[in-house]
């Protein structure tokens, strides 16, 4: 059944997990930093979220400045983004 993208809102197929701190970040000083807990939480991305969070952001932001949804939304290049890609359909 598909479900709702956690950044744009759109129902798309196929939903991925995108891992709120990148896994490549995980290591000793992150698990004290964030807790393993939030090292693990992941969001429900459609796939074209999914890529264009990664084309924006490095692996450092998103661990640093973007670890939540609700930070990415606030980006403004991600409300440009949530705005132009909300008029597409769900489904690549």
């Amino acid at each position: 059944m598909p479900g709702a993208c956690e950044l744009c809102e759109r129902t798309a197929q196929p939903l991925t997990e995108h891992h709120l701190i990148p896994r490549a970040r995980h290591n000793k000083q992150a698990v004290k930093k964030h807790g393993r807990k939030l090292l693990n939480k992941v969001a429900m991305l459609c796939q074209s979220c999914h890529s264009q969070v990664h084309d924006l952001f490095t692996e450092e932001e998103l661990e640093r400045k973007y670890n939540t949804i609700e930070l990415l939304k606030a980006h403004p290049s991600v409300i440009v983004w949530i705005e132009w890609v909300s008029k597409r359909p769900g489904w690549r």
